[in-house]
């Protein structure tokens, strides 16, 4: 993501110091997977090529009006898009808090802790619970 941002991202200044932003889903899909290389992106190049025309093309700022399972099946539509990532998208940019992705972290928290499930059934909350545990997972390193 650094890389990324570094190569084509645009510079904003924040406290004095000179960083760059994310680059629009426009720019990103102008590229081709050999512009990318130079970020080492690997196989991920495609996808995030893929993934912003897609973004052009069908207007993912729409999306965000849908119920979450109908947002989430486009979002599993998108190529190189699997569970974990169309439920972190929900999450963090969708702001849809009944979303749970699990990562490494989560799922050995999970079976270490909990028996394989979700300790608690917050529904609209889930996402939070989520978080809380990603975070005592990686903090303490106390997974089994």
């Amino acid at each position: 993501m650094r890389r990324l941002c570094e190569q084509f991202g645009p510079e904003i200044e924040w406290e004095g110091e000179a960083l760059h932003g994310f680059p629009s889903a426009r720019l990103l899909a102008g590229l081709t997977e050999n512009d990318l290389v130079s970020i080492r992106s690997g196989y991920r190049g495609r996808y995030v090529i893929e993934a912003a025309r897609a973004a052009v093309s069908e207007g993912y700022e729409r999306w965000g009006a849908l119920p979450t399972d109908e947002l989430k099946q486009k979002l599993l539509a998108v190529t190189g898009v699997g569970e974990k990532v169309a439920e972190c998208v929900l999450l963090f940019g969708y702001g849809r808090f009944e979303a749970f992705p699990v990562d490494v972290w989560i799922a050995r928290t999970l079976s270490a802790h909990y028996g394989g499930r979700k300790p608690l059934n917050l529904g609209s909350l889930d996402g939070v619970a989520q978080q809380y545990l990603f975070y005592y997972a990686r903090a303490t390193r106390r997974i089994g």
